[in-house]
């Protein structure tokens, strides 16, 4: 009995050695480690890092349902443009074909229309490439605020952040976004 009362507190002794041989990290120092870790930066580069704004929960659920908004009225939108699309590249091939069945009297007045939707044409096209950037951007700021939600703690969804430190002589300013973890979000 005595040997087994023993062998349990040595072993509540390895138990708590191992547990009280781990130290606690700050979350400052944990901050300053993310942000070197993610500029690829030496132990000995200063930085200076500063929280500058907290990114609560209910501010995340709000940007993604504005976010959603955005992006079925982009695709509306992009329906939209579709069509128009269709359509003036439908009368492109008319007046293409027009030209062809005229005499030279009439094709310099089929050319000008011919020209003028062609023009509009690629206006709507350039319309429609600029919107679905505009879509891949939204898309890509979900992600992020997905990311966000996924990490929430204590009500904290992320952090604003700047970091500076020098690079030789030239001085180096970010504002970056962290999450409740002080894990840099791309």
């Amino acid at each position: 009995m005595l040997r087994l009362i023993g062998l349990a507190l040595i072993g509540c002794f390895f138990v708590l050695a191992s547990c009280s041989g781990k130290n606690k990290q700050s979350n400052d120092d944990l901050l300053l480690e993310n942000v070197k870790s993610y500029f690829f930066l030496a132990d000995s580069v200063l930085v200076d890092v500063a929280v500058i704004d907290t990114i609560h929960s209910d501010e995340v659920e709000d940007m993604l349902a504005t976010i959603e908004k955005n992006l079925n009225l982009i695709d509306q939108d992009l329906d939209t443009l579709s069509l128009m699309i269709d359509d003036r590249a439908y009368k492109k091939l008319d007046y293409e074909k027009a030209i062809e069945k005229s005499i030279l009297i009439g094709k310099n007045k089929y050319k000008d229309s011919l020209n003028w939707t062609e023009k509009a044409l690629l206006e709507l096209q350039l319309k429609q490439a600029m919107l679905t950037m505009k879509k891949e951007s939204f898309k890509q700021t979900n992600r992020v605020l997905l990311h966000f939600k996924r990490s929430v703690w204590a009500n904290v969804a992320g952090y604003n952040i700047t970091a500076d430190y020098m690079v030789g002589e030239a001085p180096m300013h970010f504002e970056l976004v962290t999450d409740a973890n002080y894990t840099i979000v791309d």
